[in-house]
């Protein structure tokens, strides 16, 4: 199976597209791994097409859409990379029904091309859930997800990095090589919570 890359010109479109999907925000639910979201949450919105939580935007998360490509420029300025934000652009397995978004391609002198995944984290967000080492889990996944869609889709990116601003002036990079081992489980483990939706075979609740 292939992943096809899409452009769209309004946020609708692209938020159509993304919906028949698990996407790269999902995957973390799918594996148990999301603070947010429960896998028996999401097998219930994948099956309904109902949301009983529906995402309600804050002032963070308002103002970390509106700094995303600040952010980005400023850390590819600091470290002599080329950055191209990629609006809305979406790559997706139709097949499958996995599907990611990507925020900005960079061009790095030593790495060559990759992926950067942009987070505006508070200080106590930081404190809570992030490490120097590792950002959480959630993110992880996602990144990981994304450097896969992405390579099935012929763009040939070895590498990413979670570019964390925390605090509003302390730049945090968390570089990652795309491991498509890691990429193979998500397909499978995709595959089988489609199965488990077509037979009805609903996960327990994790409260």
């Amino acid at each position: 199976m292939t992943a096809k890359i899409y452009k769209f010109q309004t946020e609708q479109e692209w938020l159509n597209a993304r919906e028949p999907d698990v996407t790269s925000t999902d995957m973390a639910a799918l594996l148990g791994l999301s603070k947010f979201k429960s896998r028996f949450a999401l097998w219930h919105e994948k099956k309904t097409g109902i949301i009983a939580n529906e995402f309600v935007e804050n002032d963070r998360t308002k103002w970390g859409k509106r700094l995303q490509n600040v952010i980005a420029h400023g850390i590819c300025e600091d470290e002599g990379w080329a950055g191209e934000d990629l609006g809305l652009f979406y790559i997706s397995d139709h097949d499958l029904h996995l599907g990611c978004s990507l925020d900005v391609l960079v061009e790095c002198p030593v790495r060559g091309k990759g992926l950067m995944e942009v987070k505006n984290v508070g200080l106590d967000a930081f404190s809570a859930s992030w490490s120097e080492d590792n950002a959480p889990a959630y993110y992880e996944t996602q990144l990981q997800l994304e450097l896969h869609m992405a390579n099935k889709a012929g763009m040939d990116i070895k590498w990413g990095v979670i570019a964390a601003l925390v605090g509003g002036n302390k730049p945090k990079l968390y570089f990652r090589d795309y491991d498509p081992e890691i990429g193979q489980m998500m397909e499978d483990q995709t595959r089988a919570f489609w199965a488990s939706i077509e037979s009805g075979d609903e996960p327990k609740p994790d409260y």
